[in-house]
């Protein structure tokens, strides 16, 4: 029987508005360091493989006042560092997103974890979204979908411009790495262009684990 793994979303105090009144710690505890890593220690301790963080562009709450929150990368981060066998996926947009820089975070989150992190993929279709970035408005479906397929291909080419062994450490010669393991991207897209190499070595899973809701059409990795 193949093994059965159980994924939980542990954002705020759960998915009803009024979940933080019901809390058994005060409001003002929610984005603390001690919330966060009690959360995932007790997540950790009952079994469970995985924990994905929520966030997006737009802050939480669509009221006249909205909910305010703390990153997912940087949280995901911290909890990666307080626990020892638990994974940890931050939900990270592809909606504006530089690749770049989100291919940055995650392999630095993924030597945090030492191999324990992943990636939730989504987008923000809200103008507003748009507005907050000082982008054109990305709309409809079809175009939301081709960046998402584009911004994941070009993350997944970056870790991959790292050779496994390009990191060299030799005192004696002073050599960091071999630039020869290093290779150019060379992406040029509707939205964006990206020449590489990525600038954090290659993530200790090699290509970090992602995630996409059912029925996205995600390029694979080239390795």
């Amino acid at each position: 029987m193949p093994p059965f793994h159980l994924a939980l979303e542990i954002d705020g105090d759960g998915s009803h508005p009024a979940a933080w009144r019901r809390a058994a710690h005060a409001p003002v505890a929610l984005l603390t360091a001690a919330r966060v890593r009690s959360v995932a220690t007790v997540a950790e301790n009952a079994g469970f493989t995985l924990v994905t963080i929520g966030d997006d562009l737009l802050p939480p709450g669509g009221g006249p006042d909205p909910v305010g929150r703390i990153g997912a990368v940087e949280r995901a981060a911290f909890v990666a560092a307080a626990t020892t066998v638990l994974s940890v996926a931050p939900v990270v947009a592809t909606t504006y997103a530089e690749p770049f820089h989100l291919a940055s975070q995650l392999a630095s989150l993924d030597h945090i974890a030492a191999g324990r992190s992943g990636w939730v993929v989504a987008s923000s279709p809200a103008p507003a979204a748009a507005r907050a970035w000082g982008r054109p408005r990305v709309s409809g479906d079809a175009a939301l979908a081709a960046e998402a397929r584009d911004t994941v291909r070009v993350t997944r080419d970056l870790w991959d411009s790292w050779e496994d062994n390009a990191v060299v450490r030799d005192v004696a010669t002073s050599r960091y790495l071999d630039r020869d393991c290093l290779h150019y991207v060379d992406f040029s897209g509707d939205t964006f262009a990206v020449k590489g190499p990525a600038i954090v070595p290659r993530p200790p899973q090699g290509q970090v684990v992602v995630l996409a809701p059912d029925g996205w059409c995600l390029p694979r990795t080239s390795m």
